[in-house]
């Protein structure tokens, strides 16, 4: 929780606090959670490990969940609901691929149909529902959206310093 960095109680005993971000991008609230978080992982962090590589790719997923434990406790300090999951995490990965490949069609599930759009559409859209849950969100829900925006801004960030020399941003190749 974000309590346990700004001086409150240490629900955990001795556990060190600042291990937290790191053990909480492994733990979930639920199956549909950590559901939810493989698929978004498999859709946006398959070519993004391809152009990263299997050392780069690690590292940018667990700076961008430290980012995103540390953007809740940045916005909410005195918050006691418990940051679980890989939300931060995941979103640093959909910056990273959204950097890459802005205009990547991807394919979206309306029921019985499929609507290919590019990333930036369907990232786009994601980001307003980010947006509106935070609008409008029950406090359970704070932790969720705060964690997301740390992540994909940390993971801005770190894939700047972690992309391959020579690797174009931001263009769309058709």
């Amino acid at each position: 929780t974000p309590q346990i960095f700004t001086g409150g109680d240490r629900p955990f005993g001795q556990f060190p606090p600042f291990l937290t971000p790191l053990t909480a991008m492994f733990l979930h609230g639920s199956w549909d959670h950590l559901l939810g978080d493989i698929v978004f992982l498999w859709v946006f962090g398959t070519q993004l490990e391809q152009l990263l590589g299997s050392l780069r790719f690690p590292l940018l997923y667990l700076l961008s969940g430290v980012c995103g434990a540390l953007g809740y406790v940045m916005f909410d300090g005195g918050a006691t609901v418990a940051l679980l999951g890989a939300s931060g995490a995941v979103s640093g990965v959909i910056a990273g691929y959204l950097m890459v490949r802005p205009c990547e069609p991807l394919a979206v599930p309306i029921g019985r149909f499929e609507l290919r759009i590019a990333a930036y559409w369907a990232v786009g859209g994601w980001l307003l529902l980010q947006l509106f849950q935070f609008l409008w969100h029950t406090e359970e829900e704070v932790f969720s959206t705060l964690a997301q925006a740390g992540g994909a801004l940390g993971g801005a960030i770190a894939f700047f310093a972690l992309v391959p020399r020579g690797t174009r941003l931001f263009q769309c190749l058709h």
